[in-house]
C-alpha cells in the first residue's frame, strides 16, 4: 500500500517547485519594471566618489556566488585605475548585466569571464569612440570566451526590446546600460566574433575630470574658495573645506563636495 506520508512529501515538493517558479517569474517581472522605469525616467542619480576597483570587486563577489563552478572569473586592475564620480548602484547594475550576459553566452556555463579596469586618455585618436570628448576616462572591460555574435546581431544589441534570449530576456538590459553610461559622459561599446567571444567596454569620466570641468564652469572668477564660502553660508557643514585648503585649483577640491552636491555640480 502507498504510504500517505510519501504522498504528502511528494505533494510538498511539487508545491515548493511551483512556488519557486512563481518567485522566479515575479523577480523577472520586477527587473523588467525596474528597467522600463530606468529607461523612461531621468531621475538624478546619487553620485559619490568611489574607486573603480571597488565597483568591480562588489560585482565579482556576487557573481562568484551565482555562476556555476565551471565559470572562471578573473580580475585585472591596472596601476593608476582612477576614481569615478557615479551612482555605485547604477554602475553595479551595468557591470552585473554585462557579466550575466557573458555567463549566458557560455555553452553549459563553462568558460571564463574577465574584468579589466584601467585609465585611458581620449585624444581624438586610437580605439575610443568618436563621440567621446578628449579627456581622461575609467575603462571597464568585461570579456568572455563564449559563443560570440555575428555582425547582424552585434549591430542591434543596444536596441530597446531586442534580445538574443527569446522569451527569457527583456531586451532592455543593454539599452538601459548604455543610457546610464551616457549620463556619466561615457559610452558602452561591444566587439564580438562568433566562436571566439565578446568584449563589452564601459567608459566613464574620472572623478578628477568631472571636478575640473564642473568647477571651472561654475566657479569662474570666484574660484573654489569662493564656492566653499557660498556652501558654508548655506549651512552645509559637510562642505566646509579643510583648514589647509587655500588653493583655488580644481585639484584641491575635497571629494565630499562632489559627493554631496551633485545636483549643483552636475546640473541634472
Amino acid at each position: 500500500p502507498l504510504d500517505r506520508r510519501h504522498v504528502g512529501v511528494e505533494r510538498d515538493i511539487a508545491v515548493h517547485a511551483q512556488a519557486l517558479h512563481a518567485l522566479v517569474a515575479a523577480d523577472r517581472a520586477r527587473q523588467l519594471v525596474r528597467q522600463i522605469l530606468s529607461f523612461s525616467r531621468r531621475n538624478p542619480p546619487h553620485r559619490v566618489v568611489v574607486t573603480s576597483a571597488s565597483l568591480v570587486d562588489e560585482v565579482v563577489r556576487l557573481l562568484r556566488a551565482t555562476v556555476p563552478r565551471g565559470t572562471r572569473i578573473r580580475t585585472t586592475v591596472q596601476p593608476g585605475a582612477p576614481d569615478v564620480f557615479v551612482d555605485p548602484t547604477q554602475i553595479h547594475q551595468v557591470l552585473m548585466n554585462l557579466a550575466t550576459n557573458a555567463w549566458h553566452a557560455m555553452e553549459g556555463g563553462v568558460g571564463e569571464i574577465s574584468f579589466v579596469v584601467d585609465r585611458v586618455v581620449v585624444d581624438g585618436e586610437g580605439e575610443a569612440p568618436n563621440s567621446l570628448p578628449p579627456g581622461e576616462y575609467a575603462r571597464f572591460m568585461v570579456i568572455d570566451n563564449g559563443k560570440g555574435m555575428g555582425p547582424d546581431t552585434l549591430e542591434r544589441i543596444f536596441e530597446p526590446f531586442f534580445s538574443t534570449k527569446g522569451a527569457k530576456g527583456s531586451g532592455l538590459g543593454l539599452s538601459v546600460s548604455r543610457t546610464i553610461a551616457q549620463r556619466y559622459g561615457g559610452t558602452l561599446t561591444a566587439t564580438s566574433m562568433v566562436g571566439v567571444g565578446t568584449t563589452f567596454t564601459l567608459r566613464t569620466q574620472t572623478a578628477q575630470a568631472v571636478a575640473k570641468t564642473q568647477v571651472g564652469r561654475l566657479t569662474g572668477a570666484i574660484g573654489v574658495s569662493g564656492l566653499f564660502k557660498q556652501y558654508e553660508a548655506s549651512g552645509e557643514e559637510a562642505l566646509t573645506p579643510p583648514a589647509n585648503s587655500t588653493s583655488g585649483d580644481a585639484n584641491d577640491m575635497p571629494q565630499n563636495v562632489l559627493a554631496n552636491r551633485e545636483s549643483v555640480l552636475i546640473g541634472e
